[in-house]
């Protein structure tokens, strides 16, 4: 899909009288390229040059968005901005989006629609729209999603030996979630040539959260 027909596609979803929303439930993960919960001396690091990326992914259990039923597809964001995304005032950001390889042409207008009409601001704005492989594996316990040869993200439940001394929670998710867990990530790479970035890392550190979402 290329900008010019993503910015065609957004403004027809914008228009009066075609949003008809529906109801969504599932499964949520981010990660961030900075702690969530730490202590104040590696907060105020990154506060200033970290945080300026983040994995966001939703894995639909079920529901339907403009009547159009979206059950068991998945849609990832990678943000990226030039100051933390994190910081109270907002600050521009651009995205690049994949929608699930799956998805039928009617489901894809669906999942932008959703992804549009609930997280704008969220998102800014948006490079490219990908249809890709999105591979999700979730328990109690872990998560773990990739899209072959582009990202990467491996997470477990955050437990207390994870935190430094002294640690307390800085940034909420950034999505409104019905259920939460901070998140242990322990892989978390990125590489495409649409943002123009590439990072990888194996540290791991409470970086994000897992959850349950809801849309209605």
């Amino acid at each position: 899909m290329t900008s010019k027909s993503i910015t065609v596609l957004l403004v027809l979803l914008m228009a009066p009288g075609m949003r008809i929303a529906g109801s969504l439930t599932g499964n949520y993960m981010e990660a961030r390229s900075s702690y969530v919960y730490t202590c104040g001396c590696l907060y105020s690091g990154e506060e200033v040059t970290g945080g300026r990326e983040a994995i966001l992914t939703w894995q639909i259990r079920e529901g339907s968005w403009n009547g159009t039923a979206l059950n068991n597809l998945s849609m990832v964001a990678v943000l990226k901005a030039e100051e933390n995304l994190g910081s109270p005032k907002g600050v521009p950001r651009i995205s690049t989006l994949y929608l699930d390889e799956n998805a039928t042409e009617e489901q894809r207008v669906a999942l932008l629609a959703l992804l549009s009409e609930q997280f704008s601001p969220l998102l800014g704005d948006i490079a490219s729209v990908q249809s890709a492989p999105i591979i999700w594996q979730v328990d109690d316990e872990s998560s773990w999603v990739t899209v072959p040869g582009k990202l990467e993200v491996d997470a477990r439940k955050a437990q207390p030996e994870d935190a430094h001394p002294g640690s307390r929670l800085w940034y909420e998710p950034f999505v409104s979630l019905t259920e939460s867990t901070m998140a242990t990530t322990t892989t978390y790479s990125y590489q495409d040539a649409e943002l123009d970035i590439r990072w990888i890392d194996f540290e791991p550190r409470i970086a994000g959260y897992f959850g349950t979402f809801v849309l209605d």
